[in-house]
């Protein structure tokens, strides 16, 4: 498996270059509003989906068939 400085170097940059190459206040602010919606949703999702109320067991009512129709045609 390659390192992330062995990605780096395939993509052509120098050492000194990725030394250089610094997130922007852009760049932060992209990565954060992406990664806060992304976590906001994961969240919405696992309380929706945990706060559902329990299935209702079924009666034996609703387990049992109707009889069968024996009435010869």
């Amino acid at each position: 498996m390659m390192s992330a400085l062995e990605c780096l170097l395939a993509l052509g940059l120098t050492p000194e270059e990725m030394a250089e190459n610094q997130m922007t206040t852009a760049g932060w602010c992209v990565m954060t509003i992406s990664i806060t919606a992304v976590l906001s949703l994961l969240t919405y999702c696992l309380y929706t989906t945990l706060s559902l109320p329990p299935p209702q067991a079924d009666t034996d009512e609703q387990l049992t068939r109707p009889p069968a129709n024996t009435e010869n045609e």
